[in-house]
């Protein structure tokens, strides 16, 4: 008899957490589930703990592939999975007990397609608390239309997405998830969450979203991507918005707006990324470079059709400096806003 959840983990080199990832999930009040570790072809010790947990437990299944990316990897736990729902978890982060069990009551009680809860950032020193933008309940179709799409990409009141992208605060029926993320290419990197997230929230019929319930525990290390430098993220960024352009397009779902708004923020986050962290070049060739990126078309078109009463003051300034292209002072106020930042975190 089949489980009527199926929880993917995705493991990369996450030796030192990977344990309490999965004790996390063996210790869940819910036991309806089987869990599918899914190693991407790790260098450290994770594989070898993926073994041994699928030596002793028969509900726990380890699957070892070449190194394909995190798009890849949770297609080739998909593909394995036999549950009527479908979670991600990611190998470096951890659930609370209850999570499964709230979700799943929803899901079953409502025959819902999606259960979202909130999110938990911890850092060293810090537990921070990410808040949905939406009333605790379920939403149905005209619900979802009336209340949840307007602002699922982009909520003026918070200045981020109204719905989180990560998969991993989700339950998402399998048959949902299935048809988008097998459409998804692999060579997705930057925003792979969202771009799979938010299809599955059109295409679902009904969804049951917590407001207080933060269930999911996201591990944010001194590594974390905000604080070093990935050459990734600008060349990758045009292909990410032209994905959301088009998968947009197949839902008949106009939400060239929001996609605008997601898209400034993601780009202010990836030159920042580029001005601080990119040791290789001169500022100078950084800027020269930089102004040639922001005159793709797509972007201009961001840059001149955002609507700057839906952003705060200050990105909103950040983006006025992006459509002048003035480069340097955006640099500065980068510089200045970060050493500021970390003499704060010395205070403390």
């Amino acid at each position: 008899m089949n489980p009527k959840l199926s929880v993917i983990i995705p493991v990369y080199n996450t030796e030192k957490y990977i344990k309490e990832c999965v004790d996390s999930i063996i210790n869940q009040t819910f036991k309806d589930y089987e869990i599918i570790l899914v190693d991407d072809a790790s260098t450290d010790g994770s594989g070898r703990i993926c073994n041994e947990y699928a030596a002793k437990y028969d509900f726990i299944k380890v699957i070892h592939k070449e190194h394909g990316g995190p798009t890849h990897t949770r297609k080739a736990g998909l593909k394995e999975a036999r549950g009527a729902y479908v979670s991600y978890i990611d190998s470096d982060d951890y659930i609370e007990p209850q999570m499964y069990d709230f979700l799943m009551d929803k899901l079953l009680k409502y025959d819902a397609d999606i259960a979202i809860c909130n999110i938990i950032i911890k850092t060293e020193n810090s537990r921070i608390p990410l808040y949905l933008d939406f009333e605790e309940g379920f939403y149905n179709k005209e619900k979802l239309k009336r209340d949840i799409y307007p602002n699922m990409l982009f909520s003026p009141m918070k200045n981020m997405p109204g719905i989180h992208p990560s998969l991993c605060n989700k339950v998402i029926r399998r048959s949902i998830l299935e048809n988008v993320i097998m459409d998804i290419t692999d060579e997705i990197y930057f925003g792979e969450d969202g771009i799979c997230t938010y299809p599955c929230m059109l295409d679902a019929k009904s969804v049951y979203i917590t407001y207080d319930k933060f269930f999911y525990i996201y591990r944010q290390t001194g590594a974390s991507i905000s604080q070093k430098y990935d050459k990734r993220l600008l060349r990758k960024l045009p292909f990410l918005i032209s994905v959301f352009d088009t998968e947009f397009e197949k839902r008949n779902f106009d939400g060239r707006s929001q996609i605008n708004c997601y898209a400034a923020l993601q780009l202010v986050f990836s030159i920042r990324n580029e001005l601080l962290y990119n040791k290789n070049k001169t500022l100078r060739e950084k800027v020269k470079n930089l102004k040639e990126y922001i005159s793709q078309p797509r972007f201009q078109e961001v840059l001149k059709t955002i609507r700057y009463e839906n952003i705060s003051k200050q990105v909103k300034y950040k983006i006025f400096l992006l459509r002048i292209k003035c480069i340097y002072l955006l640099y500065l106020q980068f510089y200045f806003k970060g050493k500021i930042l970390l003499l704060k975190e010395k205070k403390k």
